[in-house]
């Protein structure tokens, strides 16, 4: 064998160590930053955990028993009304109206929680409305991204599930739990906080913040997916049901008669009406579709009916007010 051939084997060892370093110095340098990550998180949960326990904060209630009376609109359920995923494998919506398709969902899920309970004990009340909330959000997220196109539903995934795995260790590709949520809320309220509250008032702020919280989206991904108009409707419908929901609680007027199908009606009127608006966005010219005066998207005139339900809702409120102040005084009359 010649130098020459001796020389280019000394040269591929030397090259071949010296990535060999590089490659385990890489290793260990991304398994010490993980392992220093780890301990980091360890530190903050045990932190959380710390102050989660103290007597001033309310345990998380458990989940509501499965009775009639509170029964969740499940992924089937969806399904037969809204229709099953016509491409298995691909999908049948495309990013921004699965986007769509989500925003819809979540007030009309929580149409259906006012329905379910009579406002007789508010703490008791509170808490089954936050779970149902925020088991009826994980329902339309879920069907979302079942009928949502094969790359957006694979990159939510990953983002849902690396954002839970960077914040408690574990990857879960379908959100927080329900503890989870209370944790986070409820450290939440405890930053907010500028005096001592009772226990019971704490978890009321716990329970409303859930509430509102629940038909609430992220505000980036719907400005890269939305137009200006899309988010005003968007905007208006979701201040519509949300403000509806709380305040007919407040006010203490839940419905509890009709709990067995309060949420199949809301969804089938809902339905119903999507289907009368496309009917009427059919109808519009080619030439009107050309100049941007109609299309897919929520326009201008779903906006202009979405701004007539807020007024009729808030008149609806009002008179329901007035009615109750009536009521109020007349039996202070008789007694």
């Amino acid at each position: 064998m010649s130098s020459r051939h001796l020389l280019i084997i000394y040269i591929v060892l030397c090259h071949s160590l010296l990535c060999s370093h590089s490659f385990t110095s890489v290793v260990l340098r991304s398994s010490h930053h993980a392992s220093l990550r780890l301990s980091s998180l360890t530190q903050t949960r045990q932190t959380h955990s710390t102050l989660l326990s103290s007597p001033q904060f309310p345990s998380t209630p458990p989940p509501p028993s499965p009775t009639n009376s509170t029964g969740l609109v499940s992924l089937l359920t969806l399904q037969t009304y809204f229709g099953p995923n016509s491409n298995k494998i691909w999908g049948d919506l495309t990013n921004s109206d699965t986007r769509l398709l989500y925003h819809s969902l979540l007030p009309r899920a929580l149409l259906k929680i006012k329905t379910l309970h009579n406002a007789t004990d508010a703490d008791t009340d509170l808490k089954k409305l936050a779970y149902l909330s925020y088991s009826l959000r994980q329902t339309a997220k879920l069907y979302s991204r079942y009928r949502c196109n094969l790359p957006g539903r694979v990159l939510t995934e990953i983002y849902d599930g690396w954002r839970h795995f960077r914040e408690y260790g574990k990857w879960n590709t379908e959100g927080r739990e329900w503890d989870e949520i209370w944790e986070k809320y409820s450290l939440e309220i405890n930053s907010e906080l500028t005096s001592p509250l009772p226990p019971s008032e704490i978890s009321d702020l716990i329970c409303l913040r859930i509430l509102e919280r629940s038909c609430s989206t992220n505000s980036l991904i719907d400005s890269y997916v939305f137009s200006s108009d899309n988010i005003e409707a968007l905007t208006l419908q979701e201040d519509l049901i949300t403000d509806e929901m709380v305040d007919t609680f407040v006010e203490g007027v839940l419905d509890s008669e009709r709990t067995l199908s309060a949420g199949e009606e809301v969804v089938i009127m809902l339905a119903q009406e999507d289907k009368e608006e496309e009917e009427e966005e059919e109808e519009c010219t080619i030439e009107e579709e050309e100049e941007g005066k109609c299309g897919r998207g929520l326009k201008a005139k779903q906006i202009s009916r979405l701004r007539k339900k807020v007024e009729r809702m808030t008149e609806k409120r009002r008179r329901v007010r007035k009615e109750q102040r009536q009521k109020r005084r007349k039996e202070e009359g008789f007694e």
